[in-house]
């Protein structure tokens, strides 16, 4: 007999949600391990943008939809299932075991019947973005700059630039003008502004970016916004890259990122023969946290008509 019938890597929205499927369909012997010692840890920075819960009609940042999953966790008792401080260092597929580092540096081990992967993923400056121009310091992947003004005690500069077209855009413009740093917003798409946009974040979308300069330090950007070219200065920029699966963790897995679709290249019936689910980020990124939270449940759920849950 495993240890765990069932064993989750990854405490944030995915694997909660998948944890969430397990115990609501009667899995007992369900354990959940994530490195931090802080749960959905994304979340406690993403405060600005809200989206809407289709579930109970009510809208949330991700801050909010943290306090939400947590307060329930707490009340069903399913905390009981969590572990933090537990860091995955190899996981071997063939004898189904995890081996862990805990937060006290004693390593552990546990056997498995069915793994399912929610970690992470990593931010890429130029997964998406090929920015024109000398690279010098002070650029900045959305997630980086996210961080370091909520848990760092230094900003990443005095007068950021945020140039990409998702939620994290957004949210980290806001964020950062919260913070007293000057910020402006440059987007290759039409953004749909919140109602509480800050009036004083001058925004540039349908713009074009022509280049960057710093050959030592950022120092600004050269766009085109219809015919008109516009200089922007700044000393910091953060770019809205792309989150990938690290590779550490397509090792792991033995599992290859698909950059066409930007995704996880693994089928579901590969999972199925692996007793392997991967979901959240790991397996497709969303900055749409409410998204990831049913997904990871609905893709655990899927494989009940499999006959693995």
């Amino acid at each position: 007999m495993p240890d765990y019938e069932y064993l989750i890597i990854g405490g944030g929205v995915s694997g909660l949600g998948a944890l969430d499927a397990l115990l609501s369909a009667g899995r007992s012997n369900v354990a959940l391990f994530e490195a931090r010692d802080t749960l959905m840890y994304t979340n406690t920075w993403m405060k600005n943008i809200k989206l809407e819960d289709s579930m109970d009609n009510k809208s949330y940042t991700g801050e909010s939809f943290r306090e939400k999953i947590l307060t329930g966790l707490e009340k069903t008792g399913s905390d009981k299932h969590i572990n933090t401080g537990k860091r995955v260092y190899y996981i071997d597929q063939k004898e189904k075991k995890v081996h862990i580092r805990a937060t006290s540096n004693q390593r552990e081990e546990y056997s498995y019947g069915t793994l399912i992967v929610a970690v992470g993923a990593s931010q890429i400056m130029y997964g998406k973005y090929l920015l024109p121009g000398s690279r010098g310091g002070r650029y900045f992947t959305s997630y980086q700059v996210g961080e370091m003004i909520e848990h760092y005690p230094f900003k990443p500069g005095e007068r950021l630039i945020v140039f990409g077209e998702s939620l994290y855009t957004l949210d980290t413009a806001m964020l950062a003008e919260k913070s007293g740093i000057s910020v402006t917003v440059v987007s290759p798409s039409e953004l749909m502004l919140p109602v509480n946009w800050p009036a004083n974040i001058v925004v540039y979308d349908k713009a074009v970016l022509k280049q960057t300069y710093g050959d030592t330090l950022f120092e600004g950007m050269l766009i085109q916004k219809g015919s008109a070219q516009i200089c922007i200065p700044g000393d910091s920029i953060a770019v809205d890259g792309d989150f990938v699966l690290e590779h550490p963790w397509r090792e792991h897995l033995a599992v290859e990122w698909n950059l066409k679709k930007w995704e996880l290249d693994l089928p579901m019936e590969e999972m199925k023969k692996r007793n392997l689910i991967v979901v959240g980020d790991a397996y497709k990124p969303s900055p749409d946290f409410i998204e990831q939270y049913e997904v990871g449940s609905k893709m655990v759920k899927s494989f009940s008509k499999m006959g693995e849950v």
